[in-house]
């Protein structure tokens, strides 16, 4: 058994180094590897077993964007391991944009050790890396004052009552990720879409914080995820977390007239989901998948799997893809999956492709059209 999860564990080591390097490949050709494959999220769902991993490049690595990308990934995972690290990067890495990225982490992990070194930030010769240490510094300071969420008891009135930002105490369990409090609050009856002096919600603030399961929490207790703060933002638009992403965005996802799909079983779909949804051949979940909006590399990753696995009950769902996806790469992998299933139908789309979407796009329908002639 300790054999096995060893090796699993080194599995995931060498995944983080094998997403790190196509982020530097990906800078070489000029390409954004964020809104096509989502490698910073996949390291980042990969957790604890990736901080190691993600010191060692911290330290280590000569590609400034691998530095910073393991910078922000250690503070979005937010294990305090990476404190001490990120502090040494602050001071002594040379390239400015690693130095604000792990100021930024700092302030994420909110640790208080980090304070001196981020006051000292503050007279980098960089802008970036000072306006990323007062955010931290910011950050810091607003955690420390809100350790305390005082719950009201059952004889209290005003079970909402805010505080000079408008700030209830449901508003404050969420951002700090403190779930048992939240649900106590709930129970009593608190306002789940009451907002502060910003226009922030609860659900606003948890997905700011990559709290997702209190973001999960509030969703599923009826909580608003439509409504937006002073900037226009919505609780979708302010998350960093890929799976929080999903997890609002399915609000949209309807299957016939009105039933939603399972939340218990697709609300945390991520890649890695997908590609078990592969391996087990679940097409339906797989069609489902295509239907994510949230993520990028979700819907790409299962019309590929679904290319791969060969069943026509796909054909339509792919048709759909090609014909309405907003992202062109996703469009290119429905196109050539088409293409592997060879299934007339999809002539003329493949055909209007061609003709009408992008080069990119184009040139694998042309491929795919051959195929099916062939």
């Amino acid at each position: 058994m300790w054999e096995k999860k060893t090796e699993k564990m080194k599995d995931k080591k060498e995944d983080v180094f094998s997403l790190l390097e196509i982020l530097k490949r990906s800078r070489t050709i000029g390409t954004s590897i964020y809104d096509e494959y989502g490698a910073l999220d996949k390291i980042v769902e990969i957790g604890v077993p990736a901080v190691e991993p993600l010191i060692d490049t911290l330290k280590r690595d000569h590609d400034e964007v691998a530095r910073w990308v393991a910078a922000e990934a250690l503070g979005r995972i937010g294990d305090s391991r990476a404190v001490s690290p990120l502090i040494e990067t602050l001071i002594n890495d040379s390239h400015p944009d690693v130095r604000w990225h792990a100021a930024d982490a700092l302030g994420t992990l909110g640790d208080d050790k980090a304070v001196k070194y981020l006051t000292d930030a503050l007279k980098d010769n960089d802008d970036w890396v000072r306006d990323f240490a007062k955010k931290a510094l910011e950050e810091i300071k607003t955690k420390k004052s809100k350790e305390e969420v005082k719950v009201p008891s059952d004889g209290e009135e005003n079970l909402d009552f805010q505080a000079d930002d408008d700030s209830s105490a449901l508003i404050t369990a969420s951002e700090q990720g403190n779930i048992d409090t939240v649900k106590l609050l709930l129970d009593k009856g608190a306002n789940i879409d009451l907002q502060d002096h910003n226009g922030e919600t609860a659900l606003m603030s948890a997905s700011r914080k990559g709290h997702i399961e209190i973001v999960k929490l509030l969703f599923d207790k009826g909580a608003n995820p439509n409504l937006k703060d002073d900037e226009g933002k919505t609780a979708y638009d302010v998350a960093k977390n890929s799976d929080i992403k999903t997890l609002l965005a399915f609000k949209d996802v309807i299957v016939g007239d009105q039933k939603v799909i399972d939340k218990r079983k697709y609300s945390m779909l991520t890649i890695l989901d997908v590609m078990d949804l592969k391996r087990k051949g679940d097409i339906d979940g797989l069609i489902r998948a295509l239907q994510y909006q949230g993520d990028t590399a979700v819907r790409a990753e299962a019309a590929g799997s679904l290319g791969h696995l060969g069943d026509l009950r796909a054909v339509d769902s792919l048709i759909s893809t090609l014909q309405g996806d907003s992202d062109p790469y996703v469009r290119s992998v429905a196109a050539r999956a088409l293409g592997n299933l060879g299934d007339i139908r999809a002539q003329n789309a493949l055909q209007n492709a061609l003709e009408s979407d992008t080069l990119e796009v184009g040139l694998v329908a042309g491929e795919a059209l051959l195929k099916l002639k062939g």
